[in-house]
């Protein structure tokens, strides 16, 4: 399985038939952010729409200020796995692994990657500082997904490059898994519930809403669980697994207990969050 791409050259590679392809992909995912979000609203009620005036303000600043380095991300991680083939650069290359094997060890590959990452961004206290910012908002729905500091995906964009180029990902895989994450990643975050029967049959094999709306927790026990972004299969490695809540109904909350909403709902704060004295302010 071999990527043809056509037109003029850009850098290293030819990206015109990539970049048209992408974006498309790109404006089908914004429509259907737009869909999903005024879905949220109409079944949310007045509830769900104080809350989306309230936190919607730093959440769209967020997804506007970062837009472009987002993009770049499956951009740089493609452009490398590319060049890593031409030049045979990478383990996968060295060893002349190709086709549908390649491109499958490769999606499993992307999958622990970023489940190691995710796992990383809450032990590691540099990197929570950054990562805060997206457990601080108090209430979910399809915004939250791209609640990211801009910094993040610097960070992402450098780690991904250098683990692409190191192992020789396949290209194809890359572009593929990147879409179906950020749908998996929009499922996650949105307040819309999916049918019962379907999250307990995926539930053992994926992570749907249910698990990672447990992950954002303002309880700590609930929040160093289900770091996975598609499959539950390293969590349940791992020991991260949690199927159910450890508090009643009740008694859950969204967001981080030390972020206060005030806090949460000012953009200025949340940009400055990562530089301040204390990692968990």
């Amino acid at each position: 399985m071999r990527l043809k791409l056509t037109g003029p050259r850009l850098g290293i590679i030819r990206i015109s038939k990539f970049d048209m392809v992408f974006a498309v992909f790109l404006t089908g995912y914004l429509l259907l952010v737009i869909v999903i979000a005024a879905l949220e609203l109409r079944r949310g009620g007045e509830t769900r729409t104080a809350s989306a005036k309230a936190r919607w303000p730093v959440n769209i600043a967020l997804i506007m200020i970062a837009s472009g380095l987002a993009t770049l991300i499956p951009i740089s991680s493609f452009s490398a796995a590319y060049w890593a083939r031409e030049t045979d650069i990478g383990l996968f290359n060295a060893f002349g692994l190709t086709g549908v094997l390649a491109f499958i060890i490769s999606v499993g590959f992307l999958s622990f990657w970023y489940f190691l990452v995710h796992l990383a961004s809450h032990k590691i206290p540099l990197l929570w500082r950054f990562h805060k910012v997206h457990h601080s908002d108090y209430d979910l729905d399809v915004t939250t997904t791209f609640r990211v500091h801009p910094l993040i995906y610097l960070m992402t964009i450098l780690m991904n490059v250098l683990v692409v180029i190191v192992l020789g990902l396949q290209p194809e895989a890359i572009i593929a898994h990147a879409m179906i994450v950020l749908l998996i990643d929009m499922w996650h975050h949105t307040s819309l519930q999916s049918p019962a029967f379907i999250e307990s049959i995926l539930c053992p094999y994926i992570i749907t809403p249910k698990l990672h709306h447990l992950h954002h927790s303002d309880h700590f026990r609930e929040t160093e669980t289900n770091f996975g972004h598609d499959f539950a299969l390293w969590d349940r490695i791992f020991g991260t697994y949690l199927a159910k809540p450890e508090r009643s109904p009740q008694d859950f909350r969204y967001g981080l207990k030390q972020h206060p909403k005030k806090r949460a709902d000012s953009l200025d704060l949340q940009l400055l969050a990562p530089f301040g004295r204390d990692p968990n302010s």
